[in-house]
């Protein structure tokens, strides 16, 4: 899942989590909308362009099978890809207003996000710290930090 966080000098001032990658997991597997494994940058951006649009999700998600069959889109995994991160970054409230932004992951999952923020707020300012599995270093951290507390 991904975590959107609000940092205010030094303190944790809001918290949102969006579950991206499971949906992308199930549909990917489990679902008419399972791709071939290639992957199409233009088509992931059409995908992160198309979920700014004021259909809801659920619906677009049909655009997924349908635009495959008429061959608007090559690389289904890539739309489906870019249609899910970009419907949570269009509803992330923490990047509205925002002129920067720092992304933690992995490498892969860092430039997909950065291509798709790129493409929704040209003007931001984006800084990536990668970090392959960020969720057990920040734990590990909390703990050395209140090793006496636990």
């Amino acid at each position: 899942s991904s975590k959107h966080v609000q940092v205010q000098e030094g303190q944790l001032t809001h918290f949102d989590t969006f579950m991206t990658g499971e949906m992308y997991s199930i549909l990917q597997r489990h679902s008419i909308l399972a791709g071939t494994e290639e992957w199409s940058e233009t088509d992931f951006l059409l995908g992160v362009s198309d979920s700014a649009s004021q259909i809801g999700l659920l619906q677009q998600l049909f655009t997924v099978r349908a635009n495959t069959l008429n061959e608007t889109i090559q690389f289904p995994r890539a739309y489906l890809s870019g249609l899910l991160i970009g419907t949570e970054i269009h509803n992330a409230t923490l990047l509205k207003g925002n002129s920067s932004c720092v992304i933690v992951g992995s490498r892969r999952l860092m430039k997909l996000y950065e291509l798709a923020l790129s493409n929704s707020y040209s003007t931001m300012n984006i800084v990536s710290l990668p970090a392959d599995d960020a969720t057990l270093a920040g734990l590990q951290n909390i703990h050395r930090r209140h090793r006496d507390i636990i």
